[in-house]
């Protein structure tokens, strides 16, 4: 079982001018409420084996959703344009993952509305990244 969503992170850990602006607040599935911003959150959306005629072929396609919170737009475009300039065409080791290519599938603006209905709300850039990584093979 590969566990790309993990690698990713420790990966963007490793890219000097991402940590540098989120420290460690890169987050699986969701962002603590009182989390300081900017953050990144990633979750899994889809994995899907690669398979050969007669077995497994060790590849998986995934889907993970990158999600960038800022405490403004530029903030948090910014932030993207350093997430995306690090994993597009990337090929390498992604934790303990050995990673054949990232492209990048879709990019989505949005502002979240704070609840107090106040003027501060928080700006988020969706990356959806396409990670064609190897997997274990199983054995029968």
């Amino acid at each position: 079982m590969t566990d790309i969503g993990k690698g990713l992170r420790t990966y963007l850990l490793t890219e000097t001018a991402i940590a540098a602006d989120v420290g460690t607040r890169i987050f699986p599935r969701a962002m603590p409420q009182d989390a300081t911003l900017p953050a990144i959150v990633f979750q899994l959306i889809s994995s899907i084996s690669v398979d050969q005629v007669d077995s497994a072929a060790g590849i998986a396609n995934a889907l993970v959703q990158v999600d960038i919170y800022g405490e403004t737009h530029l903030a948090a475009n910014n932030l993207a344009e350093d997430v995306r300039n690090a994993v597009h065409g990337y090929t390498g080791s992604m934790g303990s993952e050995t990673v054949q290519s990232v492209g990048i599938a879709n990019k989505i603006e949005g502002y979240l509305v704070p609840a107090d209905g106040g003027d501060d709300g928080t700006y988020r850039v969706t990356l959806d990244l396409e990670i064609i990584h190897t997997e274990a093979v199983p054995t029968f």
